[in-house]
């Protein structure tokens, strides 16, 4: 796969990157891949103020909850409902 510093920052109309997509399906292996490239983990949606792990932790992806938080994601970061995960 090719990556680009660029396309780890690409953004649809309402906030969702790579890292928020990885989140949201729970695919672990992009979320490492991501992370080697340094994605930031803590980015939010546009209308929802998620981040990738609100997502994880929403749909109950433990795995991918569980790689976010190996890599020092921030736990006490609020969504638009100002919802924090209750980790």
């Amino acid at each position: 796969m090719n990556i680009t510093y660029q396309s780890l920052y690409l953004t649809r109309q309402d906030g969702f990157t790579p890292m928020h997509w990885a989140g949201y399906y729970g695919h672990v292996a992009l979320i490492d891949m991501l992370f080697k490239y340094d994605a930031n983990p803590l980015s939010k949606t546009g209308d929802e103020q998620a981040t990738p792990l609100h997502y994880a932790a929403e749909r109950g992806l433990v795995a991918a909850v569980l790689r976010l938080l190996l890599r020092q994601t921030d736990v006490n970061v609020m969504d638009k409902v100002r919802q924090e995960l209750g980790m």
